[in-house]
């Protein structure tokens, strides 16, 4: 038998057997007390994967990696949860589109450089997103 595991989020508890991560009765994936490998998340390994498919240099996903490792941390969620959190399979509708839309902003502003940089830093997220067959809207320049 498996270890159990705790897990609460916005006042939902649920108990979890032979996995770190839980889910509620919406199947939002909610972190639980113990803490997981990054690179362990599914939907991590599946943007890995679809980087190593784009012929990305181990450094490059790694380094790709690394920032939406950050961006998660942002916004204080497992990539599991953006994923779930942003499309309702059930009403096949988006939903936290802005959300995240806006958080990408805020997150590629943090680091001095030009549009071009930090709009890069921004597509990376974009990219986790479409390589778990979920999409962001591009980032626009403010002068179009």
């Amino acid at each position: 038998m498996g270890m159990r595991v705790d897990c609460t989020a916005g006042g939902t508890r649920v108990v979890c057997v032979l996995t770190r991560l839980c889910k509620n009765v919406n199947g939002v994936v909610l972190m639980s007390n113990e803490t997981q490998n990054f690179a362990d998340y599914p939907t991590v390994q599946k943007y890995q994967r679809d980087l190593a498919d784009n012929d990305f240099n181990l450094a490059e996903q790694q380094t790709r990696l690394a920032t939406l490792e950050a961006f998660c941390k942002f916004v204080e969620r497992t990539p599991e949860q953006m994923v779930a959190e942003i499309f309702d399979p059930v009403t096949h509708k988006y939903k936290k589109r802005n959300f995240y839309t806006g958080k990408v902003k805020e997150f590629q502003t943090q680091v001095q450089g030009t549009w071009h940089q930090q709009t890069a830093r921004g597509n990376v997220v974009r990219a986790f997103f479409i390589a778990n067959g979920r999409r962001l809207p591009n980032e626009e320049p403010d002068w179009l």
